[in-house]
């Protein structure tokens, strides 16, 4: 029995000692699978000394960067410290990740590298079409929902954490419930980009968008604690931002699939990453592309439409109709006259996006916005955007 434990750790460690990691280079990022642990880094080239810089933080093989498989009211950290067997290979046009939870499911994630272009692999492909498959192989129906976790680090070297379409500068956690008027997540050091599209005709809607230091993201609890106006820190680390993306919940059959897209762009050079306006997207490849996804969304399963992720939150600041957390420090509005009879009249006709209850929340977030500015009030913008969210709500009463 000894000689067999000795052999075994022999083995053990002769595997260890053979572990290595494989690198790629795909238009202008480099990938690097890091066969030990089971996890991946991604790199952009920097324009002004075509030098690769971490886009996800790469200490620790990038383990800030984890998935999450929810089964039922169970959930499974996607990583080999977890337990959990995971392979990992390059393409031709990226790489592919396969987490096995046994007896239960198939997680599979698909990095494709294209150009917001042309949609082609080339030289400066600038798009990452970042899909997820969950299969179910196990002998019963039953749900399960994703989550994913970035650890972003761009922008902990300079005065702006992240931004979004909506929002210039975003320096303390915050929870999104609905990326439609947001768009994209972006993260910058001044000179080198990437961004986070979250919403679009090909990318499946989260379910919510989060921005929190990394370890109170990186935990098994489904819904972590957040505090508003609190920093990117911890008690174990500081200046340390990431990005954490829920998705519905589906209910999968036996051998059948669910699927999420969304994309990952860059730039450098000070330019700003390509989003949904870019030749790719509007020219039709992106849609041309989906094609697999589609068909797997039309399978025979079902999405669970939730309520908003509601975050537990310390502290006094309550969480908004919005699911967004509102910021304590507000300062409120002086000057009453802004609530005075409103001599702005809205009589343009209401458009069906208007009724969209997305762009609502982000009516009712910009009048948030510019109450709180501690500048002067821009209160004719205020009387306009206020006039515009009474024709909608009328429009819906009748």
């Amino acid at each position: 029995m000894r000689r067999l434990i000795l052999s075994l750790l022999c083995l053990f460690f002769t595997c260890l000692l053979c572990a290595v990691d494989v690198e790629g280079v795909f238009g202008i990022y480099r990938v690097v699978l890091h066969d030990k642990s089971g996890t991946f880094s991604i790199y952009m080239e920097n324009a002004k000394n075509s030098k690769y810089v971490p886009v996800l933080n790469s200490l620790d093989s990038s383990s800030g960067t984890r998935f999450y498989l929810k089964a039922g009211s169970f959930v499974h950290v996607l990583s080999k410290s977890a337990g959990i067997p995971v392979s990992q290979y390059l393409t031709d046009t990226g790489f592919r990740v396969e987490y096995t939870v046994k007896n239960l499911a198939l997680v599979a994630l698909t990095f494709t590298f294209v150009s917001s272009d042309d949609g082609k692999l080339g030289e400066f492909s600038d798009v990452i079409i970042a899909d997820i498959f969950v299969t179910n192989t196990s002998g019963k129906t039953d749900s399960f929902a994703l989550k994913a976790v970035f650890d972003t680090v761009l922008g902990e070297s300079v005065a702006k954490h992240f931004s979004t379409n909506s929002f210039s500068v975003i320096n303390e956690e915050m929870s999104f419930s609905s990326m439609y008027a947001d768009k994209w997540i972006r993260t910058s050091d001044g000179n080198n980009s990437m961004q986070f599209l979250l919403d679009g005709d090909t990318i499946t809607r989260p379910l919510s968008v989060t921005l929190a230091n990394r370890d109170i993201l990186l935990t098994d609890v489904w819904t972590p604690t957040l505090i508003p106006g609190r920093g990117f820190n911890s008690l174990f680390s500081f200046n340390n931002s990431a990005l954490c993306i829920h998705w519905n919940s589906y209910r999968i059959a036996p051998k059948l699939q669910s699927a999420v897209r969304f994309y990952i762009t860059a730039a450098s050079n000070e330019q700003n990453p390509a989003d949904t306006s870019s030749s790719f997207f509007t020219g039709g490849k992106a849609a041309e592309i989906s094609a697999e996804i589609m068909v797997v969304q039309e399978q025979a399963v079902e999405e669970i439409i939730e309520p908003p992720v509601v975050y537990d939150v310390t502290g006094t600041a309550p969480v908004n109709d919005k699911g967004s957390l509102e910021n304590p420090k507000k300062t409120p509005v002086d000057d009453t006259s802004i609530q005075d009879e409103n001599p702005y009249v809205y009589d343009e006709p209401i458009k069906e996006e208007q009724l969209d209850p997305a762009y609502i929340e982000a009516l009712l977030a910009k009048i948030e916005s510019l109450e709180a500015e501690s500048t002067e009030i821009d209160r004719e913008e205020i009387l306009r955007l206020n006039a515009e969210l009474d024709a909608i709500l009328e429009y819906l009463r009748r």
